[in-house]
């Protein structure tokens, strides 16, 4: 029996040992994880600033407002555009990955809106009266569509004083420029002819672009690459420094290697001749301290001044048989600069978003036009996101900043259609806050119930 006992302490002995052996095992295994997952909370938790690109001219979809003070979503703004975005991020950041995430506005004009979208360190998303379009969706990503709109074209009304009542061989119509009333409403409204007596002045100006737009690269490929040349010398002379000799070499080298990516980048636009993008490089030179900048843009300024005096004037009618003495389209920068010259008299009509002009003319004093509905009708809004897969909002080395847009995208569509569910959805009550009384259209109403689905 006593044997029998010892044998049994000794196993209870050994099992115990290898017990405490598993045991410590095991600690040191669950340790890991933990030490794992806190480094992993850790690297999570880095801030994240979110720069989002909006416009403060295109109220009622996104304008300055006034916001609480404990509005941390694109504060200082309001708009139906602004209420969705804010509406959706909020519930994004029920996800604990982008609890960290601060969500900014980035004012912008409409021309440059595309270029910086995706640029890292520049604009992740685009929240505002962007349309989506068939040529947008080949280079971006677009949310669903949140909005649906049409076109139309106001005129002065012929009762007004503004109304030309002799020749009239200067600016016509008005758009901002970059909008898809830019890019793609004056061309229908050309092929509708619903410009009456000044119909076949704005056919000879989208004829005459092709020409123009050759004229206009060769003469600013030629002065532009002349001034530039001196930055060439520059940044070539940089290459007979001795790479020992101080630090600050270094760093003007760094500078240097930036600048003539930016040349570059500039040659590329002046082949396309793509004159926002060309701003946006002048710009950015004239940040990083090149003094040649702002010379660049005054002899552009200057070039095009002589190229469209040049094609206007040969642009003839039956009412201007001696030519234009400005082009018939007149671009304007935002829509408070647009609707304010048109209400002046500076254009005859104006081409831009119902809404938007509704509202912009409505703000105005003894603003005295004649409203059409629409001349295009299928206008719908979206968000738009970056194509590329991965952005970095802070432009830096740090990983832990860096976004992976496809799933971001998801999760935005994914919150945006359970924000339209419902029998009165929450982008319903979101228009009807923004609009106040005025109705839905019927073709507006459809577009929110077709995104509802049944409920389970």
């Amino acid at each position: 029996m006593k044997l029998n006992l010892t044998i049994q302490f000794r196993l209870l002995r050994m099992t115990v040992r290898r017990s405490a052996g598993l045991y410590a095992f095991l600690i040191l295994l669950i340790s890991s994880f933990i030490i794992s997952a806190a480094c992993a909370d850790s690297a999570s938790d880095s801030p994240v600033t979110i720069q989002i690109g909006v416009r403060d001219d295109a109220k009622p979809f996104s304008y300055i407002d006034i916001t609480h003070d404990s509005e941390s979503i694109l504060p200082g703004y309001g708009g139906y555009s602004i209420e969705v975005c804010r509406h959706v991020l909020k519930q994004m950041q029920s996800i604990p990955r982008y609890q960290n995430f601060t969500f900014r506005a980035g004012d912008i004009e409409a021309r440059d809106r595309f270029k910086l979208l995706g640029e890292d360190g520049q604009l992740f998303m685009l929240c505002g009266p962007d349309s989506i379009t068939t040529d947008k969706l080949r280079n971006f990503r677009a949310s669903h569509a949140v909005f649906l709109t049409g076109m139309t074209y106001a005129y002065l009304s012929p009762r007004s004083r503004q109304f030309p009542r002799t020749d009239h061989c200067g600016n016509i119509i008005g758009v901002v420029r970059g909008t898809t009333a830019d890019t793609e409403g004056l061309a229908d409204l050309a092929s509708r002819n619903l410009l009456m007596r000044f119909d076949k002045a704005l056919d000879l100006e989208i004829h005459k672009k092709s020409a123009r737009v050759a004229s206009a690269r060769n003469a600013l490929m030629e002065l532009v690459n002349r001034v530039l040349s001196e930055a060439r010398l520059e940044y070539d002379g940089l290459k007979s420094f001795r790479s020992d000799e101080t630090d600050l070499f270094f760093d003007e080298w760094s500078r240097k290697q930036e600048l003539s990516e930016n040349i570059k980048a500039f040659d590329e636009a002046l082949v396309n001749l793509d004159l926002a993008h060309l701003d946006l490089i002048v710009d950015k030179l004239h940040r990083e301290g090149y003094k040649q900048a702002s010379k660049i843009k005054d002899l552009m300024r200057k070039e095009h001044e002589i190229i469209n005096a040049k094609v206007a004037s040969e642009i003839i009618t039956d009412e201007c048989p001696g030519g234009f003495n400005s082009m018939p389209v007149r671009k304007y920068k935002n829509h408070n600069e647009g609707v304010n010259e048109f209400c002046n008299g500076n254009v005859i009509y104006y081409l831009a978003d119902y809404d938007i002009l509704k509202n912009k003319t409505q703000e105005i004093a003894d603003c005295d036009i004649v409203m059409n509905r629409f001349t295009r009708s299928r206008e719908v809004y979206g968000v738009y996101f970056p194509k590329k897969s991965k952005f970095n909002p802070s432009n830096t080395n740090d990983p832990n900043t860096v976004i992976d847009v496809a799933e971001f995208y998801a999760d935005f569509n994914h919150f945006l259609l359970m924000a339209m569910q419902g029998e009165v959805s929450s982008i319903e009550a979101i228009f009807a806050d923004e609009f106040g009384t005025q109705k839905k259209t019927e073709e507006l109403a459809q577009f929110f119930d077709s995104f509802k689905i049944n409920s389970d």
